[in-house]
């Protein structure tokens, strides 16, 4: 305990000594050792080492000499003076890792740590301290611990050998992607070109493979490209073996400026069936816009799936908002922005039913010799009698 002891006071006293000097070591190529103080550490490559290993003695080491240069604290040279004295024992050990790590040398803290857990396994601060944590019966790292668990390291964390394999393949994929995207657009660019037109028409339209949706949806979507570059990407898109783009051709059927182009993605919305787009017509009838709700109930009826029927009846007359501009001669305006009011006038908003046409004849086509007009009351009681097994209210939220 007495040895214990001095060490601590000797700590403590070499503790409070500035660690701002430094000096060097000198590895010799040789195989010897010069611990020394450099005095032109701003040297040039080519320069000899100026240094004084011990007052007044002054050496000069030639490059060629010298293997490599370690920069030594005065912390460190602490530590070595106290290191003789460090009892060989748990709390010798643990006393010098705190000291250690006060002073700021954390490789030699981690030494005594290892040191203390060597003669007391279980010692809970040390071993906290180097990242253990307690399993069971056993001390075990993180790392040592996720290894046990079939973890591997990825990168900056660990992960499951399935998913750094997932995670090979997604990125493989995400380059094969954008490899054969900057293709698609180098082969659009040439369409039409005297010489490369030819060739890049042909490659698009041999393109097979699943990693090509994005681009042409990309494209198919894009309202500057050229028509005919969109239905080309529509028809080339149509042949993949991944599948439409729902989501994209659903919108374009109902809102993009090009009526080609609205009836081909409807065409093949049609011909595969697809309920997502059943779905969404449907919703489209509730539109504020009159022109959208008689262009869902077109839809619908291309699609010709009677579960559209009662919203349909539902849709057979709406109610529109429209603002009218007065000095304008009464006509209505859909733009509540919309500029050229006369001095001191307001703009009026107003509500307009309209029977939808298209909505009807939706209806009639899906249920041939049925027509009731635009009488919802009566297309109700009918689809009442046809369609449910007992009276119920089938109007529109009123």
């Amino acid at each position: 305990m007495r040895h214990l002891a001095l060490l601590t006071i000797a700590a403590a006293s070499l503790a409070s000594v500035p660690r701002a000097a430094r000096a060097e070591v000198f590895v010799l190529k040789s195989g010897g050792r010069i611990e020394a103080r450099q005095l032109n550490p701003q040297r040039d490559a080519k320069e000899p080492y100026q240094v004084v290993a011990a007052p007044g003695m002054r050496l000069q080491l030639a490059p060629a000499q010298v293997e490599r240069v370690v920069v030594k604290t005065d912390a460190q040279k602490q530590y070595e003076a106290l290191l003789p004295n460090v009892p060989d024992s748990t709390e010798g050990h643990w006393q010098m890792a705190e000291w250690c790590k006060e002073i700021g040398l954390l490789d030699e803290r981690k030494r005594h740590l290892a040191e203390v857990i060597a003669r007391d396994p279980d010692h809970e601060t040390a071993r906290a301290a180097l990242g253990y944590t307690r399993h069971g019966s056993r001390w075990m790292t993180q790392e040592e611990f996720l290894l046990g668990q079939g973890y591997v390291r990825s990168g900056l964390g660990w992960k499951l050998p399935q998913q750094v394999d997932l995670d090979a393949a997604s990125r493989s994929h995400e380059l094969a992607e954008k490899e054969l995207r900057r293709d698609i657009l180098r082969w659009v660019d040439q369409l039409g070109h005297p010489r490369a037109g030819a060739d890049a028409l042909r490659q698009l339209k041999a393109l097979r493979d699943p990693l090509a949706m994005r681009a042409l949806t990309e494209i198919l979507a894009d309202s500057r490209q050229r028509i005919n570059v969109r239905l080309l990407c529509l028809d080339v898109l149509t042949q993949l073996p991944s599948g439409l783009p729902e989501a994209v051709l659903i919108r374009l059927a109902i809102e993009d400026r090009s009526a080609e182009l609205r009836d081909k993605c409807l065409d093949e919305l049609q011909r595969v069936g697809s309920q997502r787009a059943v779905a969404q017509f449907i919703k489209e009838l509730g539109h504020k816009e009159n022109g959208r709700v008689n262009r869902a109930a077109l839809c619908l009826e291309r699609m010709g799936d009677k579960q559209a029927t009662l919203p349909l009846i539902n849709a057979l007359v709406t109610t529109h908002k429209y603002l009218i501009l007065p000095g304008g001669g009464g006509g209505i305006n859909f733009n509540a922005a919309s500029g050229g009011l006369s001095a001191g006038g307001k703009p009026q908003k107003v509500q307009q039913d309209h029977q939808n046409d298209q909505v009807r004849t939706a209806l009639t086509y899906m249920h041939e010799g049925v027509n009731f007009q635009f009488d919802e009351a009566a297309w109700r009681k009918w689809y009442i009698e046809n369609f449910t097994s007992s009276q119920v209210d089938l109007r529109r939220g009123e």
